[in-house]
């Protein structure tokens, strides 16, 4: 991330917070495997007398793509939710600290919900 300076960041009593998109969507992504059988051919193999002597099994595996959990998607969609409801109304001459002991608990959760998770991070 650029100086705040460059990019003209917006502050919220004096600190500056980014979303970390690569957190989150480290966060959001369902740990399954990474490949997923589409086909599969099975040969079976037989003697004289009609004995299955060997089988052949012939699979087509294909890369799985990226697949979100939707149940932490509404979650943290929720939470910024919550703070954005929250943020418009404090005041922020007294510092950080200040001012979140007069936000909502939901808001207080979120925040530290989010920063917790390395979601929102100080900048």
């Amino acid at each position: 991330m650029s100086n705040e300076k460059d990019v003209g960041m917006l502050g919220l009593c004096n600190e500056f917070f980014y979303l970390d998109v690569d957190e989150l969507e480290k966060f959001l992504i369902l740990k399954n495997e990474s490949k997923v059988i589409v086909s599969k051919n099975i040969t079976k193999h037989y003697d004289s007398e009609d004995k299955l002597i060997s089988k052949t099994v012939i699979s087509e595996e294909q890369e799985r793509g990226k697949q979100y959990d939707t149940v932490k998607y509404e979650m943290i969609r929720y939470l910024f939710d919550s703070l954005s409801l929250e943020i418009n109304d404090l005041d922020t001459t007294m510092g950080l600290e200040k001012a979140m002991e007069n936000i909502s608990l939901p808001s207080k959760l979120a925040f530290n919900t989010l920063a917790g998770y390395g979601i929102l991070k100080k900048y």
